[in-house]
């Protein structure tokens, strides 16, 4: 029902009926209805409001962008979404794959919804283009149409969101783009350049800080492995039944990383870590005087002394 929908109102902007406004790039006239898209930009609302009186009040001149970002645009203000579509001139090498066109559409978006003041726009091509970065993080794809995609925000003075996003993904990838000199494309951006100077301080800093975190924890794991007493660890081979006296199985039991003895057939278990090594004492002389065993009917002494 959805897709039917969406369907039905592409159907409408391209048949151009009951349309009082038209957006023009280029050679390509897009019809449209004023009460959608002036209520969603403050810019042609104004623009029209004060061009009522002048008879072409039903044109609006959109010719600084290319056609697929007019497209994108009017598909957003219709239906609240758009599907990127590929820039003229933009075909890209075999190398950018589909990544480059993708890239730089997403932010011709934020520059028109910039540029009409389209709010509800700007997040969801932020978005777009933040997911699509995440997705091909890893590919040499979008390594090589990192370059084209920093110097068009640059060029387009996007907000500072888009080229905090461009510079922490060229500083997660800091060594390869190195390694292909792709920052020579750039060098001329000295801000940007910053920012990506930044982002590999910050990421050095939290390995710093999750290297010293999992030493801590192979520390303590190697103090708790230290404070088993030895004669524990030779319980599974001297033990022929479990500690469970309700346990009928044959002693079957495995251990854990958490240094647990665990049965297999009750599932009982015994954490080794907190077994206490036993102190040798003789069965008298080294007793405490209350355990001792009774002589004569007293503890008072061997020969009933006072």
């Amino acid at each position: 029902m959805a897709d039917s929908h969406f369907t039905s109102i592409l159907a409408t902007i391209r048949s151009g009926e009951f349309s009082d406004l038209k957006f023009v790039c280029n050679d390509k006239a897009f019809f449209v209805h004023k009460n959608i898209v002036c209520t969603q930009s403050s810019v042609l609302d104004s623009t029209i409001k004060v061009r009522l009186a002048e008879p072409v009040s039903d044109t609006i001149s959109m010719h600084g962008f290319e056609i697929p970002t007019v497209e994108s645009f009017v598909q957003f203000l219709y239906t609240g979404d758009y599907a990127n579509t590929k820039q003229e001139g933009q075909e890209g090498s075999q190398q950018d794959g589909n990544v480059r066109p993708e890239l730089l559409g997403h932010i011709h978006c934020r520059e028109i919804a910039s540029r009409f003041k389209v709010d509800r726009l700007m997040n969801p091509s932020r978005a777009k283009l933040e997911a699509l970065i995440d997705k091909h993080q890893d590919s040499s794809d979008l390594r090589s149409a990192l370059p084209a995609a920093i110097r068009l925000a640059h060029t387009v003075s996007t907000s500072q969101d888009v080229m905090d996003l461009l510079s922490a993904s060229v500083a997660r990838n800091i060594d390869e783009i190195m390694d292909d000199d792709l920052l020579s494309n750039i060098s001329d951006v000295p801000e940007f350049l910053l920012a990506v100077l930044k982002h590999s301080a910050r990421n050095a800093s939290q390995l710093k800080t999750e290297r010293a975190k999992r030493m801590q924890e192979l520390k303590e794991q190697e103090q708790t492995a230290s404070t088993i007493p030895e004669g524990s660890l030779k319980l599974p081979r001297d033990t022929k039944s479990w500690i469970n006296n309700y346990c009928k199985m044959s002693f079957n039991a495995e251990f854990t990383d958490a240094f647990e003895l665990i049965c297999r057939g009750c599932h009982s278990n015994q954490d080794l870590a907190k077994i206490q090594k036993p102190k040798p004492s003789s069965p008298f002389f080294g007793a405490p005087a209350s355990s001792r065993p009774l002589l004569f009917g007293s503890n008072k002494g061997m020969f009933g002394g006072a």
